[in-house]
C-alpha cells in the first residue's frame, strides 16, 4: 500500500489549530499567565529605576532592575516547556483579552473621528459665541476660542464612542466567561 504525501483534511486542520493557538506561560513576576508578545512589552516597562509602596516602612522604596534583566527573564521562561500548572482564571483571561481588544484603538478612533466629523452639530455653539460677545471678546478671537472648543467638543464625542464600544466588548468577555456583575446603582428616594 503506499501512503500519498499530501497533507489530509485533518493535517491542514491541525497545522491551522496550532498556528491559532497562542502559546502563554505563566510569569510569577506579575502573576499572570501571559503571550511572549505581551511578557516583553511588560519587560519594556520593567526595565530602569522604578518605586512602590512599601505598606511596612509606609514609605516608597526605590527599586533598580538591570535593563534588560526583565526581557532575559521572558526569553528564558519562553525558552523552556510550559511546566506551570497555573492556569489563567477567567479574570486574568478577560484581562488579556481586553488588552488585545485595546490594540483595535487607533481604527476605532479613526473610524469613529469620520463619524462625528460628518455628524457632530456642538448645540451649544451660539450660546459660547454670545457669552464671548457679551465679554466684548474680538470677533477674531471667538472664531480662534470657537475652533478649539468645536475641535474639543469633537474629541470627546470620539473618545466617548471609542469607550461605549470598549465597555461593551469587555462586558461581552465578561459574560462569556461567566464574571460579568451587574453595576450597583444606588436607588433614589
Amino acid at each position: 500500500m503506499v501512503q500519498s504525501r499530501k497533507p489530509t483534511l485533518i493535517a491542514k486542520t491541525f497545522k491551522l489549530i496550532l498556528v491559532a493557538m497562542t502559546e502563554t506561560r505563566y510569569w510569577p513576576r506579575i502573576g499572570l499567565r501571559v503571550t511572549k508578545e505581551l511578557a516583553l512589552q511588560f519587560a519594556e516597562r520593567m526595565d530602569g529605576k522604578a518605586s512602590y509602596y512599601d505598606d511596612e516602612a509606609e514609605e516608597f522604596v526605590m527599586t533598580e532592575n538591570e535593563v534588560g534583566s526583565a526581557n532575559n527573564e521572558v526569553e528564558l521562561l519562553f525558552s523552556q516547556p510550559d511546566n506551570s500548572e497555573q492556569n489563567a482564571d477567567a479574570t486574568q483571561t478577560v484581562i488579556l483579552k481586553s488588552m488585545e481588544l485595546h490594540k483595535q484603538r487607533r481604527e476605532k478612533i479613526i473610524a469613529y473621528r469620520k463619524e462625528v466629523k460628518k455628524n457632530c452639530v456642538w448645540e451649544n455653539e451660539a450660546e459660547f459665541v454670545q457669552g464671548l460677545r457679551d465679554d466684548d471678546v474680538s470677533e477674531e478671537k471667538i472664531k480662534e476660542l470657537l475652533a478649539v472648543e468645536i475641535k474639543k467638543q469633537k474629541d470627546d464625542a470620539v473618545n466617548q464612542k471609542y469607550q461605549e464600544w470598549f465597555d461593551a466588548e469587555v462586558i461581552k468577555l465578561q459574560k462569556e466567561y461567566g464574571i460579568y456583575k451587574e453595576p450597583f446603582v444606588a436607588e433614589e428616594e
